[in-house]
Order: structure tokens, then C-alpha cells, then sequence
């Protein structure tokens, strides 16, 4: 899957967008980047945008293994946008899992819902404007393991 973050420090936010296809091991790559980021604090809100997200091929055991691995901890408020109802499902799943963690997850397929409940109402313009500059790194991450894996040890990108 195509898709990335930009962490806004000064709004305390992890913007995450994906689009085109999505597979699990797409998300728990995301997910590790995201965790080794010296910039990320594990209690930010995250605004996750999967509404062009066309096709999905991830399993109930990668949702579990992203819920149990999730970078975010207690005190986070996280809401994933979505366009389809494989993903809808998928998220809702997410969501139950992560259930009494202090973790606080909207599930929903209207970003102007899941803006004002991060409580970005003030500056919508904006949070739209940065997700749509989320950069590929998955693309790049992914490229990085198969060349490792290879015994290349080729980097392609480095990320954000």
C-alpha cells in the first residue's frame, strides 16, 4: 500500500494516510517506523485517512498483531476514516482489540466527523492540506526489507 505519516509536533498529531491497496504487512511496517520515531510520543492523536484505500487483502491475524504491537498508548485518541466496509470492518476489529487500554478510537467514514472529534475543527484547511502531502514511505520501507532480505543491503529511501 502506498501511504505514510507526517508527525505535527505542535499540534501533538500523527497524520497517517494510505490509498490504493493495503495489506497487513503494509500496516505493521507503518506501525514499526511510526514506534521508531524519535518524534513520536505514544499518548499524540492520530487521524488515520484510508478513504481511497480500493482493495484489501489483510487478515484477522494482522489486525490482531497490529492491535497487540500498536505504538499508541494510553491517552492517545486516534480516529480512522474510511471508504469501504471491508475496511470499516477491519478498523472496527482494530478498535475492539485495542478496547480498555486508555485508548480512545473513532471508526468512521466521514472525515469532517473524525475532525471534529480530534478536536481540529479550528483548522480543518489544514489537516486536510497535510494529509494529502502524507508521503509513499511504505513503498520505500517495503523496497528496504526485500533488499535486505535479498542480501543486497541496498537502501532505497529512508523515510520522513
Amino acid at each position: 500500500m502506498p501511504g505514510g505519516y507526517i508527525i505535527d509536533e505542535e499540534r501533538e498529531i500523527v497524520f497517517s494516510r494510505g490509498w490504493s491497496s493495503m495489506c497487513g504487512d503494509d500496516l505493521l511496517l507503518h506501525a514499526h517506523h511510526l514506534a521508531a520515531d524519535q518524534r513520536f510520543v505514544r499518548w499524540y492523536r492520530q487521524l488515520v485517512d484510508l478513504r481511497d484505500v480500493t482493495h484489501v487483502e489483510v487478515t484477522e491475524n494482522a489486525v490482531w498483531t497490529l492491535a497487540n504491537d500498536s505504538p499508541f498508548g494510553a491517552g492517545a485518541r486516534r480516529a480512522v476514516v474510511v471508504g469501504s466496509n471491508v475496511a470499516f470492518g477491519l478498523a472496527r476489529m482494530f478498535e475492539t482489540l485495542r478496547d480498555g487500554l486508555g485508548e480512545e478510537i473513532l471508526v468512521s467514514r466521514d472525515m469532517d466527523e473524525a475532525i471534529r472529534w480530534l478536536e481540529l475543527d479550528d483548522a480543518r484547511g489544514a489537516v486536510l492540506e497535510t494529509l494529502e502531502r502524507v508521503p509513499d514511505m511504505i513503498t520505500a520501507w517495503a523496497g528496504e526489507n526485500v533488499n535486505k532480505a535479498s542480501g543486497s543491503g541496498r537502501k532505497q529511501a529512508t523515510g520522513n
